[in-house]
């Protein structure tokens, strides 16, 4: 539509461009019938006009299908959160590129990403507050700079997607001054806080520059007790509380800390005694690069966590207040039954990892293994990567990765082809699409992602080029490794050539709900060319998730 002119009766007009492009269509239909109609007995063309809008406030409506944002006229709407509340279910929104100053609130299924990148959008807080809050289930937000606020993104739908984002500069309020004895601790801040969702995916963010608040400063002076500064808040690269079957993977995390214990300068001054101190600082605020706060059946895998930084503790006149804590990952308040393989922990100041209660998986067993972790002190002398001795984790010693890496994405270095874990929905059907690694593999077993507490397996396998089939593969039962195939003949799936696969699954696979998808490791990719499920509809869009090797 062209820009309007800015006369002065166009000036609510522009307000409502969108219901304009939405109902041009309408209006035109309208116009079509008022010129027929001129002529006519008034009365006659007043009834038919106003049955006909009637007629058309009944009817379905098209959608302008993609709303646009930018600061020009050349776009639908100057705000994001305007186009938000103009938008349908289902539709997208596109952000073209400049920065947006502004708090929004997604409360409905719709895609808002950015056209031009991450490095060129910017949603600015400034400062304060939850800068992104995502209320609604099936969200996307693909491809933004999220900063200056107290938590970047918050997501309490399910079945959402957070992916391809920058998450920087968020620092939670400082704690409130005090002349009392006690002092309010420091506000939290957090990158993303994904809080009681389900089925969610958040994948490829960066997340950096978190810090807990600072805590409140004390001035107490009585003369029959001490004042103490406030504890410093906490910081959290991405907090995962009390959800279940959400996937994290491929986000990297940085300079994460928590804040600094407020100060206590208080003094007693009695007329005849000497002056006598009063103050102990506040302790520091502890930092978490992921946190699995009351979660259960989430899968973590290929993320890269680094420099988590204890919060220092405040002066105090009599004594300053000791550092807070800082960890890699910490699993805590009865995180249970959720899957971590596949990252890199490093450089956090108390220890990489903890574990409150010891009921998670921190390997993915001996056909994947386990985690990096900078602190860990074992060796590795079978030539494999992975060290002879379990990492123990701080909280207790039952959290234990039996295989942990000797070195920073040390599974790279594997023959393996794996997409890593899908989601749901699920259901058996045929698979059918391509796969081109990027490296030469050797195929002999092909392993198939269950969803949690279901017996989800692939029956039958076969691979083939323009030559024909190449080797096939069949299912043995439920026997020790139900979720293994073995490839008949074993072969070479050659760099760079297209395979042809056809998988039938049977249960509740895990699924990776794309056209096509990129291995781990820039293996290779993998596409869909169909799949049939077993009431007999046909998808693009469903890719099995499996692991070659």
């Amino acid at each position: 539509m062209p820009a309007p002119d800015l006369s002065t009766e166009d000036v609510t007009w522009i307000g409502e461009r969108k219901e304009m492009v939405k109902y041009n269509r309408g209006y035109d239909k309208i116009r079509i019938v008022k010129k027929f109609l001129l002529g006519r007995n008034a009365k006659t063309v007043t009834g038919l006009f106003i049955v006909l809008l009637a007629l058309l406030a009944l009817s379905p409506v098209s959608n302008a299908g993609t709303i646009t944002v930018g600061h020009t006229t050349g776009a639908d709407y100057w705000n994001i959160q305007d186009a938000i509340h103009a938008s349908g279910a289902n539709d997208t929104i596109q952000v073209w590129y400049g920065e947006y100053d502004e708090h929004i609130v997604i409360n409905k299924p719709l895609i808002l990403e950015s056209r031009d990148g991450r490095s060129r959008t910017f949603i600015d807080g400034p400062g304060t507050g939850i800068v992104v809050a995502i209320t609604s289930d099936n969200v996307t937000f693909n491809g933004f700079t999220v900063q200056n606020g107290e938590i970047g993104i918050e997501q309490t739908g399910n079945g959402g997607i957070i992916t391809d984002n920058a998450i920087r500069t968020l620092e939670g309020v400082a704690g409130r001054n005090s002349s009392s004895i006690y002092t309010e601790i420091g506000g939290y801040s957090c990158g993303i806080y994904l809080n009681s969702g389900t089925n969610n995916r958040i994948s490829r963010n960066i997340i950096s520059s978190v810090t807990g608040g600072t805590g409140g400063n004390n001035t107490f002076s009585g003369g029959w007790a001490s004042g103490h500064g406030g504890t410093g808040g906490y910081g959290y690269g991405l907090h995962l509380k009390s959800g279940k079957a959400n996937i994290i993977t491929g986000n990297t995390i940085s300079s994460i800390a928590g804040g600094t214990g407020g100060c206590a300068t208080g003094w007693y001054r009695p007329v005849i005694l000497p002056d006598e101190p009063r103050g102990y600082g506040g302790t520091g605020g502890t930092g978490y690069g992921i946190c699995i706060d009351s979660s259960e059946n989430n899968i973590i895998f290929d993320n890269t966590v680094s420099g988590v930084y204890k919060g220092t503790g405040g002066y105090g006149n009599i004594e300053s207040g000791s550092a807070g804590v800082g960890y890699g990952i910490a699993a805590i308040s009865a995180a249970n039954k959720n899957e971590i393989y596949h990252n890199n922990f490093k450089n956090s100041d108390t220890q990489d990892g903890f574990d409150s209660g010891g009921n998670n998986a921190w390997d993915g067993g001996s056909k994947i293994g386990g985690n990096y972790w900078s602190d860990y002190t074992g060796h590795g002398t079978d030539g494999d990567g992975i060290g002879n001795t379990p990492y123990v984790l701080a909280g207790t010693t039952a959290a234990k990765d039996y295989l942990p890496f000797m070195h920073e994405n040390g599974w790279d270095t594997q023959n393996i082809f794996d997409t890593g874990s899908g989601t749901y929905p699920s259901i058996g059907g045929i698979h059918n699409g391509t796969i081109t690694p990027s490296q030469d593999l050797i195929i002999n077993n092909l392993y198939t992602y269950p969803c949690a507490g279901t017996g989800g397996h692939s029956e039958y396998v076969a691979f083939s080029n323009e030559s024909g089939i190449i080797a096939t593969g069949h299912w043995n039962g439920y026997n020790e490794d139900w979720h293994d195939i073995t490839i008949s003949p074993s072969f070479v799936m050659l760099a760079g050539l297209a395979y042809n696969y056809s998988i039938r699954t049977s249960s509740y696979p895990q699924i990776i709900h794309a056209s096509e998808f990129d291995a781990k490791g820039g293996k290779g990719k993998i596409t869909c060319t169909e799949f049939i499920d077993a009431n007999g509809n046909t998808y693009n869009d469903w890719i099995p998730a499996i692991r070659l090797e």
